[in-house]
């Protein structure tokens, strides 16, 4: 039970700092706040999905800058580690570590 709020809490947060950075979300919106409840309390479910996107997109952008890339620069997997945040640094930088 300990483990289940404790993944809780850091999804919370997740979503939580996603919601803030948001410009265009109301922050006095009480659906808002209930919708991200609702996605806290259901993490078994919410969590792969949330890390899919966050990957996809990520991978997304990693193949755009390789089509924009100039062919005698370095491999575009390397420009993409260096100019990207990889999901796992993201995720530490959220959780402060």
């Amino acid at each position: 039970m300990i483990g289940y709020f404790t993944i809780a809490a850091l999804v919370f947060s997740f979503v939580c700092y996603l919601f803030i950075q948001d410009q265009d979300a109301r922050k006095d919106n009480l659906g808002a706040w209930l919708t991200i409840t609702f996605v806290t309390l259901c993490w078994p479910l919410t969590l792969p999905n949330m890390a899919r996107k966050v990957v996809t997109r990520w991978l997304n952008s990693c193949r755009s800058q390789e089509k924009q890339s100039v062919p005698e620069a370095s491999s575009a997997e390397a420009r993409c580690h260096t100019n990207m945040v990889p999901p796992t640094n993201l995720i530490s930088k959220i959780l402060g570590r």
